[in-house]
């Protein structure tokens, strides 16, 4: 059995504890929940769990693992860009599911699921699927593998009500043990036998982290038994302290007084009042030391709580009247003759089906109220970074006229949400040295992995000291340092180095979360009936050149900073005859705006880079 021991976690960059000393083992028919707030730690253990490589650009591992030889089948959160692009049956190969099982097991496996039979071996994109229908193809590639234990990362994410139905009937009836992250408190009664409870207190300077073999309900309310009875044994015994310390008070003020008093003629009561005041002031330590002994208060992590102002709207008023004959998106009608009348006092919900249009209309209903100046409306997106200014802090943004009154009661609400000092007057979006040198480690783990994908021989040029502060997923490679001079004399020497061993080469940065095999290999395949290729980013630069031997007019370009390096380099080449074709556009990451953009690429699926999705939601770029 899976047996894990003094397991500890902990943030490289912040130093910042997200598991202590954790303790477990998984049993024939477990479903253990990992609970806790956001930012506790959750998804980085199930990571470490499944796969260790995950979380070894951001944190600091000691403890034990010993999985005994059980494979694990992981659900993501979200289905890579890579992945989103595949039909559903290269989907299915790709994950090894008609490897693995027969094709009569798989089409079993699928009707459990959901799945139409004749989905499996369809050409339907991955991507145009629903979110539920997406948690089930996963699913099924998952069992298909025939793990001997499941582990599922926020299952319940964007699905709608009647597949939280059925992957609630999945965990009670499967015979595998599961290990899931979730915050939806029905799925977590209805299912968790084990409870696995992160914790972050004191601000966020002490973790506590601990393993109840106890279903969810009975944790929590065993939980709060407990503390109940600990607070009230620590209040009684705190009262009664307080009485016993001021009987003390009054005794030694009594003796003292005495010894005040007593007069030089009589040293016999002299020392008769010294003996007590030693027997006084011995019973004062003793009380002192009584004192370490009391039962402490119990500390535990609130939820965040919060409080919306009430609502000044009379009850019948009329608030918003909505009309929408078609509602639809790039084409594709989402519904049609919407009538929609809300009043005051009303709760209106609007749910369905994964992809039917309800974050549309709802973008579409704040559009319109927001634009109105008798109703004060507030909207919050499911992507609410483009409303937060960078370089601001979440005092600033809360307080921006800087007023004293508005300055406290922003950082009384922060507070209440969990910031600490550092986090409230930091600025949106800033990173620290350290946590961009974690950035691009995560980065260059991430490119090194799809250049191994692509299948091509890996050269790192490395600057700035020696090469045992890279990450240890990239010392594979072969190392060399990079020369003196610019970039254009760093690119020039690279060139010339390696097409002395290769007949083409490929140079890339490592600030390129975003690019992937299929685009290496293009690039290769565009060598072979051209002299150089080239990879054009979104800033007016390029993120890839390539060549079969060198050609330095490609680097005869004045500067690298400005925005006009590919024109410029496309032109040199025409000039000198060469034939320069274009890879595919990739986004590399230069400025904060790329990082948001990268952040929101890898929540919708577009981009799989899973150590900088990992770190970014270490540092709550990604929630």
């Amino acid at each position: 059995m899976p047996e894990i021991r003094n397991l500890t976690i902990q943030q490289r960059v912040s130093g910042r504890t997200l598991v202590s000393d954790l303790s477990f083992t998984i049993q024939a028919g477990d479903r253990i929940a990992i609970i806790g707030e956001e930012g506790n730690g959750k998804s980085t253990l199930l990571k470490y769990l499944y796969d260790p490589a995950l979380v070894a650009p951001y944190a600091d591992v000691t403890g034990s693992v010993r999985m005994d030889g059980r494979r694990a089948g992981f659900l993501y959160q979200e289905l890579p860009e890579t992945e989103q692009s595949k039909s559903v049956c290269d989907f299915l190969t790709g994950r090894g599911a008609f490897d693995t099982a027969a094709d009569s097991e798989l089409l079993r496996r699928a009707s459990e699921l959901g799945l139409a039979p004749e989905r499996i071996y369809s050409e339907q994109r991955v991507s145009t699927l629903s979110g539920g229908e997406k948690v089930k193809l996963q699913l099924l590639a998952v069992l298909a593998g025939r793990p001997d234990l499941l582990m599922l990362d926020e299952p319940t994410n964007d699905i709608d009500i009647e597949t939280l139905q059925y992957l609630t009937e999945f965990l009670l009836h499967t015979p595998l043990p599961v290990l899931y992250v979730s915050h939806d408190e029905t799925l977590l009664e209805d299912t968790a036998t084990a409870v696995i409870h992160l914790e972050q207190l004191h601000l966020k300077t002490e973790c506590r982290s601990g393993f109840y073999r106890l279903p969810y309900r009975v944790y929590v309310e065993s939980r709060m038994s407990a503390f109940q009875r600990q607070e009230q044994r620590a209040r009684k015994e705190a009262a009664e302290y307080r009485a016993k310390v001021e009987r003390y008070r009054r005794l030694f003020e009594r003796v003292q007084a005495d010894q005040n008093r007593i007069s030089r003629g009589d040293p016999h009561g002299g020392r008769l009042l010294k003996k007590k005041m030693h027997a006084v002031k011995a019973a004062g330590r003793r009380l002192e030391s009584e004192e370490k002994r009391l039962t402490a208060l119990p500390v535990f992590e609130d939820a965040i709580k919060l409080a919306f102002p009430p609502i000044l709207q009379p009850r019948g008023k009329e608030i918003l009247r909505c009309s929408l004959p078609e509602l639809s998106v790039a084409g594709r009608v989402l519904c049609r003759n919407v009538e929609l009348v809300v009043h005051g006092g009303e709760h209106v919900g609007i749910f369905g089906k994964n992809g039917v249009g309800k974050t549309t209309l709802l973008a579409h209903i704040a559009e319109e109220l927001l634009a109105r100046s008798d109703v004060r409306t507030f909207y919050m997106p499911q992507n609410y970074a483009e409303l937060l200014p960078r370089g601001c802090t979440s005092v600033g943004f809360l307080a921006p006229d800087g007023d004293k009154a508005a300055v406290t009661a922003a950082r009384l609400l922060l507070g209440s949400a969990h910031f600490t000092r550092e986090e409230m007057l930091a600025p949106i979006g800033a990173l620290s040295g350290g946590q961009c040198a974690a950035l691009h480690a995560a980065f260059l783990c991430d490119v090194y992995e799809k250049c191994l994908a692509a299948r091509k021989d890996v050269r790192l040029y490395y600057t700035g000291g020696s090469p045992a502060l890279l990450p240890e997923p990239v010392r594979g490679a072969a190392l060399f340092e990079q020369a003196d001079g610019g970039l254009g004399e760093k690119m020039r020497i690279a060139f010339e180095e390696t097409l002395r061993e290769h007949r083409a080469a490929v140079l890339i940065g490592s600030d390129l979360p975003a690019l992937t095999a299929d685009i290496l290999t293009s690039a290769f395949r565009l060598l072979e009936k051209n002299d150089a290729v080239i990879g054009p980013a979104r800033d007016g630069g390029y993120y890839l050149v390539g060549m079969k031997e060198y050609l330095p007019q490609l680097f005869s370009v004045k500067s690298y900073g400005g925005a006009d390096v590919l024109a410029a380099t496309e032109i040199a080449a025409k000039r000198a005859g060469i034939t320069l074709v274009r890879a595919a556009e990739c986004r590399d990451v230069d400025t904060p705006e790329d990082l948001e953009l990268l952040a929101h690429d890898i929540i919708s699926g577009k981009i799989r880079a899973p150590r900088t999705e990992a770190f970014l939601r270490e540092i709550g770029k990604i929630a």
